[in-house]
C-alpha cells in the first residue's frame, strides 16, 4: 500500500509493505502476517491444533480409565466432559475463529465449509456427543492444519512499514518499521525485525516499542 500524503483515523492492512510518504494519526497499520483478520486465523488455528491434540490424548486416557472399571462412555461424551472441565479455553477460541472466518470467507482462497462444520459441532453438545469419534477428531485437526498452513503461505517476507511520523497510532509489521522524518508520539510499534529512526532529529515520546 502506497500513500503519497498523510492518513488520519484509518486502518490499513497489507500482506506486503505499507509505505507512507507523510504522517499517520489515530490509525492502525498492519503489515505482513499481522494483517488483522489473517493474523487472528493464524494464531487461533495454531492454538487449537496444539490444544485439540492434547484433548485427543486426554480423551483416550479418560476412556481407558472408564473401561478399566467395566463401564463404557461414548467418545463424544468424553470430549464434552473434558471441554467443560479442563479445556474450557478451546470453546472460547473456537467462537473467536468462527467470527473471523465469517469476516474473511468471501475473499479467502480456501474452502472453509468443512472447518466451519467442525467448529460448529464443538459448540453444539448434542451433536458433539453423537457425531464425534476418534476419526472425526483427527479430521478436525487435519482441517485446522490445512487452514493454518494456508494462511502461513500468504505471509510475505521482507515487508516493512515506512512512514514520516506517527501520532496515537498502532503499527505492527512482520518486517522492519522505518520512521524517515519527525518520529513518533503516543504510538505503539511492534516489529518482527528492526525499528529504525532515520533522522537524527526524530523524537520518540509517550510510546511503546517492541522489536524482534
Amino acid at each position: 500500500v502506497y500513500v503519497a500524503g498523510n492518513i488520519h483515523n484509518s486502518t490499513i492492512t497489507a500482506t506486503g509493505s505499507i509505505l507512507i510518504k507523510g504522517n499517520a494519526a489515530n490509525s492502525k497499520l498492519y503489515s505482513g502476517y499481522f494483517g488483522v483478520m489473517y493474523n487472528r486465523i493464524y494464531t487461533t488455528s495454531q492454538f487449537l491444533i496444539e490444544e485439540v491434540k492434547v484433548l485427543q490424548k486426554a480423551a483416550g486416557l479418560l476412556i481407558q480409565a472408564v473401561e478399566s472399571r467395566k463401564q463404557s462412555v461414548k467418545y463424544g461424551q468424553a470430549i464434552l466432559l473434558l471441554l467443560e472441565s479442563k479445556f474450557k479455553k478451546i470453546t472460547q477460541v473456537i467462537r473467536e475463529l468462527l467470527t473471523v472466518i465469517t469476516h474473511v470467507q468471501a475473499s479467502f482462497h480456501h474452502d472453509l465449509e468443512q472447518i466451519t462444520h467442525f467448529l460448529n459441532v464443538f459448540l453444539n453438545p448434542a451433536q458433539l456427543v453423537d457425531f464425534m469419534n476418534e476419526a472425526s477428531l483427527s479430521g478436525f485437526i487435519n482441517s485446522l492444519v490445512q487452514l493454518h498452513t494456508g494462511v502461513a503461505r500468504m505471509q510475505e517476507t521482507k515487508v516493512e512499514v515506512n512512514m514520516g511520523k506517527s501520532q496515537n497510532t498502532t503499527i505492527k509489521s512482520n518486517g522492519d518499521i522505518i520512521i524517515h522524518k519527525d518520529g513518533i508520539v503516543q504510538s505503539d510499534l511492534f516489529s518482527s525485525g528492526n525499528i529504525t529512526f532515520l533522522s537524527p532529529a526524530s523524537v520518540c515520546r509517550g510510546s511503546r516499542l517492541e522489536a524482534g
